[in-house]
């Protein structure tokens, strides 16, 4: 596990209890990411990112009364949930009735440094309860799942089946479809797999197939589940709700506590098509054939990974807490699994290559979107540069014309994205060009990141790929120092012509293009060495500088004398150690910011709305080395997340004057967040 320099004193000032717009539970790629979006578990039923009900049920059955505490049932009345906490990796609620104090904890191992845990597709759902009056009770407790996990309409005929292996049982649900990879779409949820719940044998726990209303009916009633299973199949997801349920039989729960667990994730047999090459999920070809025997592998260290999980929540909460406060704990936590749950690790079919892929997520639903990855990047770069490196992996691939017959690809620029999740298919011709901002500065600003967090090394960096990263730079040369009329990053404002900021994100490609070609010690041509494209970036700043300035900070555009905005894009020059800027921008645009910008609920984006992008905030923040003025942010950030009436997973369109959501949710540029965080781990400093 990586180590956290803590660097600033612990802050006194607690915050009153945070309520996240939606809750992490079980989240560990784009199709299986479930959340619950209530104040408390039992409001409203869990949903997938994009809102569908994704039903996971509980109740708990005390000395012959029934409760719930999972899911809006009727007829049992609630437990009282007393306490809700979100840690990077796991989320716990605790709920007390009759004496008994239950703990429900949702973990899902995304331990970015171990690609084994990493890629399983399943997480656990442990359940613990315990008297609190010095009694003891009668405890039994009661879970299921629907069909709407494995659907994308609850329409859809399902089938299901069980197993018994190495002493556990399995219940999965799927399409009879089964249409492998037929559908891409933003909010298409997935359809082929199977979604799987695995428990332990045990004689205290019993596993069935049900109608859902029959199934809890009976629980409520009697504290058991039906005996046989339900057979009636191929039927819609719909039809009487079919089920898989689980009974756990905890005995007399007195002051010691006592738990079970079970196992809940999906099979999507492969996760991408890259090209017309299947993609097969990285962890089925490290041994395991099927989601029953990568749970049954897992459980037997299952525990140890729960530890190794609750020992990185500690150790990044307290480096979050030290860097930024209790407001920069919960923020981070929150995103966590929000940016980890965007992509899926993958194994080539026929070559066995390992890639990473990020999906953009309700904005558009892109594979590989290189102006998404880049407002995450700092997230990964913090954890394992080396995913970073995987995540531009495919798209490299693609511009070198890796892929397959018919998509040469032959513009100047880097792509932009690859095709639409979970098919990476687009011709040249089809891309959302971008030519300075997603796709040619972001790429060589990521790939100097890389190898600056390597020790300085580019011996990942296959050397094939020199002769575009020349092209690359070249293209930059060209277009520079004003960049025309080109969109950018933040699209949904249309096209900013003589964009200053995207001006700046190219002149910093240039210098990282620079320490790239330093690191490994290369050049293009007989005559462009580092040095070259080092001083072809202090030519356009001087350009910037004198075109740019408005009095006391710059503007949004060289031709909008009154216009400004936040200049995200010198974060770079922080964490690359460059001086390219000089100091004087960073200060005068603080200023311009701090005193005549700030608003209840953050820094708008430019003059042009009220509104912001929380991942450009963190990384202003970030990029200001100003405690006083990253607290701030971050305050307002975390206060946005708490305050908005939207209920979904965190977005980053939001206003700023109120806590309206604009739009976009659950998108993993939120990984934005930790920008401060690597900055910190890149410049150590004494505490």
């Amino acid at each position: 596990m990586m180590r956290f320099v803590a660097i600033f004193a612990v802050f006194a000032v607690a915050l009153a209890a945070f309520r996240p717009p939606s809750v992490p539970l079980l989240v560990s790629d784009p199709y299986f990411s479930i959340w619950s979006s209530g104040n408390s578990l039992y409001d409203v039923w869990p949903t997938h990112w994009s809102g569908g009900i994704n039903a996971l049920a509980g109740i708990a059955y005390i000395d012959g009364k029934a409760y719930r505490f999972m899911g809006p049932l009727t007829p049992p009345v609630s437990m009282t949930q007393t306490s809700l906490v979100v840690h990077p990796t796991r989320t716990d609620y605790t709920f007390t009735q009759s004496g008994v104090e239950l703990t429900v904890s949702f973990f899902t191992p995304s331990l970015l440094t171990d690609l084994d845990l990493l890629s399983l597709p399943f997480g656990s759902i442990t359940f613990t309860a315990r008297a609190l009056d010095g009694k003891s009770h009668d405890v039994s407790l009661y879970f299921d799942h629907s069909a709407e996990l494995c659907v994308h309409q609850s329409s859809e005929p399902v089938v299901w089946r069980r197993s018994h292996q190495g002493g556990m049982s399995f219940a999965q649900i799927g399409t009879q479809a089964q249409k492998i990879l037929g559908a891409k779409g933003d909010f298409q949820r997935i359809n082929w797999g199977y979604i799987t719940l695995g428990i332990p044998d045990d004689a205290s726990t019993s596993m069935v197939f049900a109608e859902a209303d029959l199934s809890r009916a009976q629980f409520v009633a009697k504290g058991t589940i039906p005996a046989t299973d339900d057979t009636r199949m191929p039927r819609p997801a719909s039809d009487h709700w079919i089920v898989s349920a689980v009974r756990m039989a905890l005995g007399q729960v007195a002051a010691q506590p006592v738990s079970r667990v079970l196992y809940l994730g999906y099979d999507d047999a492969y996760s991408i098509d890259f090209f017309g090459v299947r993609q097969q999920p990285y962890w089925s070809s490290r041994g395991s054939r099927t989601i029953q025997d990568a749970i049954l592998t897992a459980t037997a260290t299952w525990p140890d990974t729960m530890a190794a999980g609750a020992a990185f929540d500690k150790e990044l909460e307290a480096s979050l807490f030290a860097s930024g406060g209790q407001a920069y704990q919960e923020v981070g936590s929150l995103v966590y699994r929000q940016v980890t749950g965007s992509c899926k690790l993958t194994t080539d079919e026929k070559t066995g290559e390992v890639r990473y892929w990020m999906k953009e997520i309700s904005s558009d639903g892109d594979i590989s979107t290189v102006d998404v990855i880049f407002p995450a990047s700092p997230f990964f770069a913090l954890f394992n540069p080396e995913l970073l490196w995987l995540q531009m992996l495919p798209v490299m691939e693609y511009a070198l014309n890796e892929t397959a017959p018919g998509y040469l690809y032959t513009l100047p620029w880097a792509p932009h994205h690859l095709g639409t999740w979970p098919v990476a298919d687009i011709k040249p011709a089809e891309q959302e060009n971008m030519p300075v901002e997603a796709e040619t500065a972001n790429m060589l600003l990521m790939l100097a990141t890389v190898g600056a967090r390597m020790n300085r090394s580019t011996e990942w960096l296959p050397k094939r790929v020199w002769p575009v990263l020349c092209s690359w730079g070249d293209y930059l040369v060209t277009v520079l120092p004003d960049p025309g009329n080109q969109l950018c990053t933040d699209d949904f404002e249309g096209p900013s012509p003589h964009n200053v900021n995207l001006a700046a994100k190219g002149i910093l490609g240039l210098s990282a293009f620079a320490q790239l070609m330093a690191m490994a010690g290369q050049q293009c041509g007989a005559s462009r060495d580092g040095a070259y494209y080092q001083a072809r970036a202090a030519d356009f700043t001087q350009y910037w500088l004198s075109h740019a300035h408005s009095g006391d900070h710059y503007q949004l555009q060289y031709n909008l004398p009154d216009s400004w905005s936040l200049k995200y894009n010198l974060l770079f020059q922080r964490l690359l150690d460059m001086t390219t800027f000089p100091e004087s921008v960073f200060a005068e645009e603080l200023a311009h910011y701090r005193t005549k910008h700030m608003n209840p609920y953050g820094v708008p984006l430019d003059n042009r709305a009220t509104f912001t992008k929380l991942d450009w905030e963190c990384w202003v923040g970030a990029m200001s080395r100003d405690q006083d003025f990253f607290n701030q942010l971050i305050t307002r950030i975390r206060q946005f997340a708490n305050d908005t009436p939207t209920r979904v997973p965190l977005t980053d369109w939001a206003q700023t004057p109120t806590p309206k959501y604009v739009g976009f949710q659950a998108r993993p540029v939120m990984g934005g967040v930790y920008a401060k965080l690597l900055d910190e781990a890149m410049h150590p400093r004494s505490a």
